[in-house]
């Protein structure tokens, strides 16, 4: 029997400057798909998440085979890369740059780890 290398862990990220980037159902779909994804890949189980307007709650592990920080980076990159699409998509670059004071889309981050 091969027992977890990583702690079930408490992770939460917080969108830039605490913008409601979550609000919409659409926009927090995106959050579960990201889940669902590294689910199915083996990365991860999830015991429990919760989506605010603003930030997100997950009871998780890493999995065996899979490193904390490669999981949590590519989670949380590929979760700001589809709300940047997604808000390009339906309200527009100038939505963004209203948003981010004047940053390029390429600079959003959705990430702050609490362990």
């Amino acid at each position: 029997m091969e027992y977890p290398r990583h702690a079930v862990q408490f992770f939460t990220a917080v969108c830039n400057d605490w913008q409601k980037l979550l609000a919409e159902d659409d926009y927090k779909q995106l959050v579960i798909d990201a889940l669902k994804f590294r689910v199915s890949r083996g990365e991860v189980k999830v015991g429990a998440y919760v989506i605010m307007p603003n930030h997100i709650h997950l009871i998780w592990r890493i999995q065996n085979g899979f490193e904390l920080e490669t999981v949590q980076r590519d989670f949380l990159k590929f979760t700001a890369k589809a709300l940047v699409e997604k808000i390009k998509a339906e309200k527009g670059e100038a939505t963004l740059e209203l948003l981010y004071a004047g940053l390029k889309a390429g600079s959003i981050r959705f990430g702050n780890v609490i362990r």
